[in-house]
């Protein structure tokens, strides 16, 4: 929780470290306490130093190994440190985002702002998928508060500015010098003992140097125990909670994000002025993603039509080939469907890359049809008897496309495109060899012709 010492979260992490170093699959543990662990790899989220923060980076023997271990980490926190808020997860592939499901909540008042992500909160544990609900910043810590009589000050001959240097020095000390051990400076701090300033009452006995001798603290403060913000985070200025959630297995973080805002709908629509819900974390990265990745799209297509008007020559052939691309998405689904793959980036970026194979093969189609009409052929003969000659090229070249992404099906990186790709091909190819030489006889009225 907020204000533990750091005492206390290092004789946890200590007690986790140990419990699990007696499990089957553990390889190594690294544990950081205070801190996060160095950026060892690239999407790795560094966290602020703080007491009250630990981190352990466990290496499984094997993947079987990992996944087990996961499961066992939440079970030994809940039993064995209920104390203790933890969040156990895999690397990620994609960006950094500490949690899947992450909603930012702003108000021009950090107690608006606190209101309103409770609220949200409550809304995000009615969701059956999500197993945990965490703030990034919430919880109040114990402090003391020290009100200073400017009276007494004034008859002192003390000012502000030289009671808070006496307590940063006594309290958290001066780096007086340095010690070097090998090639480490390491600083030597001068400061109380921590025994001496345990208590209310030590802290009102320490020394306030004045120019007629010291007087103590609580001759010229008040010292009272309250509890205040430890961090307050804002954004665009404005204090900002962000609302956190874990998620069962099974489920996409964005397709909890979307049910959380749908849940919440009624909620945002009664908002007061300044306060906003916004979604964060690896939903909003992904609307980036896509919108980037959408955003050369109208000039990619203007430039497929310019030169298949320039090749075909025909409004009503480029209309022919051009209504065949939305096919792969009918491949596409089925195929992230049976193998249970999320519609990720990567998948999004193989449903892209399938449109100009597609228009290809009808490109091709068409092509055959005009070289069938150019020897004297009937339409409906010239458009079957493409459809026969190119059948074999067409699926051979899907095949070997096919064949050669079905390596990266097993990665969790690669799944998404390959799958995409392959099922969005073989599906595509197989209607386009139908659909588009039905389109062809009905814009160029080939079957009442030959009747």
């Amino acid at each position: 929780p907020e204000g533990s010492s750091l005492q206390a979260c290092d004789e946890a992490a200590r007690k986790l470290t140990e419990m699990i170093l007696k499990e089957d699959g553990v390889a190594s543990i690294s544990t950081y306490v205070g801190e996060s662990s160095p950026r060892f790899v690239l999407v790795i989220d560094p966290v602020q130093p703080r007491n009250n923060y630990a981190q352990l980076v466990v290496v499984a023997k094997d993947l079987k190994s990992r996944k087990n271990l996961e499961k066992k980490i939440k079970v030994l926190v809940e039993e064995q440190l209920p104390n203790v808020q933890s969040y156990s997860r895999s690397i990620p592939l994609g960006p950094p985002t500490p949690y899947p499901v992450m909603i930012r909540v702003s108000a021009p008042t950090d107690a608006l702002a606190k209101e309103y992500a409770g609220k949200l909160k409550q809304v995000m544990l009615e969701n059956k998928n999500v197993t945990m609900v965490r703030y990034d910043w919430m919880e109040k810590a114990p402090a003391v508060r020290v009100e200073l009589d400017d009276d007494k000050l004034r008859q002192m001959g003390l000012t502000r500015k030289t009671v808070a240097s006496a307590l940063y020095a006594e309290i958290s000390g001066y780096s007086i010098s340095q010690y070097y051990e090998g090639d480490q400076a390491i600083d030597i701090v001068f400061r109380l003992e921590p025994k001496d300033h345990q208590s209310i009452s030590d802290l009102g006995t320490m020394s306030i140097p004045t120019a007629k001798g010291a007087v103590q603290l609580n001759q010229v403060a008040y010292l009272s125990y309250e509890n205040e913000d430890g961090m307050i985070w804002r954004r665009n200025l404005l204090p900002t909670i962000t609302v956190n959630a874990g998620i069962a297995d099974g489920v996409t973080g964005n397709d909890v994000t979307n049910q959380i805002m749908e849940a919440s709908k009624e909620m945002r629509n009664k908002l007061p002025a300044g306060v906003t819900i916004e979604i964060g974390g690896p939903s909003e990265k992904s609307e980036d993603s896509l919108r980037s990745l959408l955003g050369p799209v109208p000039a990619m297509l203007v430039i497929m039509l310019i030169l298949l008007m320039t090749m075909l020559k025909d409004v009503r052939k480029v209309i022919i080939v051009v209504c065949t691309a939305p096919l792969g998405i009918v491949g596409v689904i089925l195929g992230l469907f049976l193998f249970n793959t999320p519609l990720g980036i990567m998948a999004e970026i193989g449903a892209l890359a399938l449109i100009g194979t597609i228009i290809r093969n009808s490109t091709v189609l068409v092509d055959q049809i005009d070289q069938h009409l150019a020897q004297g052929m009937p339409r409906l003969k010239a458009v079957t008897e493409s459809v026969i000659v190119r059948f074999r090229p067409i699926m051979l070249t899907a095949l070997t496309t096919v064949l050669g992404l079905i390596p990266m099906f097993p990665s969790d990186f690669w799944r998404g495109l390959a799958i995409a790709i392959s099922c969005g091909l073989t599906v595509a190819t197989l209607i386009t060899l139908i659909v588009m030489p039905v389109i062809y006889c009905l814009i160029f009225n080939v079957g009442n012709e030959e009747k």
